[in-house]
């Protein structure tokens, strides 16, 4: 008789598993309550090997809005120095952002899309010491610029962002998101800068194993480059990208990806002296 009960609970079961697993539980990062950190190594021979961390949470609240919070580090190992390398070591700027982020389910596809602003602590500001604003600099070029406003000085920098990410089918999601990021200048800074950050993605998950990866393509311009911070010459943008693997689950999710620059001024990215970053991403959610 308890062997007729459980065998009839389970069929009563199925039909819900299978459910989820087409629906709505695979969120994407945008969309789910969570904390970990992002980890870049760069090696090049004339600035040391870099590890920029980014702490980072989502905190979903009211169903429908987040706060997401980042903490940015880097150390910078055998760099240049006299009269022998140096290892140096700063906190980037500390960031807060709220964002909408709704859900959208159809009966072909899910659309999650999300807006939002946010506010930079200008840390990077606060001193003038170059052996502080040094890993700043080469964190900077590690990321390929991208999310650059953690690493700025003489500058405050603020955003506002947008994207979507559709769930095609049941294996396939595509992304796209911007930032919208003015530099305010202070200290020595003669002049504003305004950073346009795209995203451009899609991601291959099996349904079931959590198991995938995917694709990113990066693109950082700098509108007004009158100084010419991104480069030594008229070219204002930096397009990068990454192929990576993933790995989702209810509570953990893991991404190893590779980011390369493609064009100047930091790539090719794997001529001598341009950037080729490794870029793991860990950490847990509780939703």
């Amino acid at each position: 008789m308890k062997l007729r009960c459980l065998a009839f609970a389970l069929l009563l079961l199925v039909p819900e598993v299978a459910a989820a697993q087409e629906g709505g539980d695979w969120k994407p990062d945008t969309h789910r309550s969570g904390a970990g950190a992002e980890i870049f190594v760069w090696d090049n021979d004339f600035v040391g090997t870099n590890f920029p961390i980014i702490g980072f949470a989502n905190i979903g609240f009211l169903d429908e809005f987040f706060i997401d919070v980042q903490l940015p580090f880097n150390t910078s190992f055998d760099g240049p120095g006299i009269p022998e390398r140096k290892t140096r070591a700063a906190m980037g700027n500390p960031s807060v952002a709220f964002r909408y982020a709704p859900t959208h389910q159809g009966d072909a596809v899910d659309v999650r899309w999300f807006v939002g602003g946010g506010l930079v602590l200008p840390v990077g500001s606060f001193t003038d010491d170059a052996d502080y604003l040094f890993p700043l600099g080469t964190a900077f070029a590690a990321t390929t610029f991208y999310d650059g406003y953690l690493w700025a000085v003489d500058a405050i920098p603020i955003y506002a962002t947008g994207g979507v990410d559709i769930r095609i089918t049941d294996w396939m999601s595509a992304q796209a998101e911007m930032k919208i990021v003015p530099w305010i200048p202070i200290d020595d800074r003669n002049d504003a800068e305004l950073f346009i950050q795209n995203r451009f993605g899609a991601e291959f998950r099996h349904p079931e194993l959590g198991i995938g990866g995917g694709l990113d393509v990066l693109l950082v311009a700098d509108l007004l480059d009158d100084s010419n911070l991104l480069s030594g010459n008229d070219d204002r943008a930096q397009v990068a990208m990454e192929p990576y693997f993933a790995y989702t689950n209810e509570r953990f999710f893991l991404r190893l990806g590779l980011r390369q620059a493609l064009d100047e001024p930091l790539g090719f990215a794997f001529d001598d002296g341009k950037v080729v970053s490794g870029h793991l991403t860990v950490g847990g959610s509780w939703d």
